[in-house]
């Protein structure tokens, strides 16, 4: 069954063997992070330094520290960037 899937991958979902390859072996990850808010920035904000406690942060591919998972306060919201 594997080997009939990796066929549909690589020849009508148009996928190369070696992303195939890269798919089953490593992690990878997209990170798309234009958009992304410093911790320093939201904190100087607030409005949301009251609403939303930081719980994780991510650097980006040039070093620069964003928020990558915040959690409401008094609300069962948590947000992931």
């Amino acid at each position: 069954m594997t080997r009939f899937r990796n066929v549909i991958l690589v020849h009508i979902l148009q996928i190369s063997p070696e992303l195939l390859k890269k798919l089953s072996t490593d992690c990878l990850v997209m990170q798309n992070h234009h958009y992304g808010i410093s911790p320093e920035r939201m904190q100087a904000n607030q409005e949301l330094a009251k609403f939303f406690k930081i719980l994780t942060t991510s650097v980006d591919e040039y070093n620069k520290v964003y928020i990558s998972t915040v959690q409401a306060y008094n609300y069962p919201v948590t947000a992931f960037q």
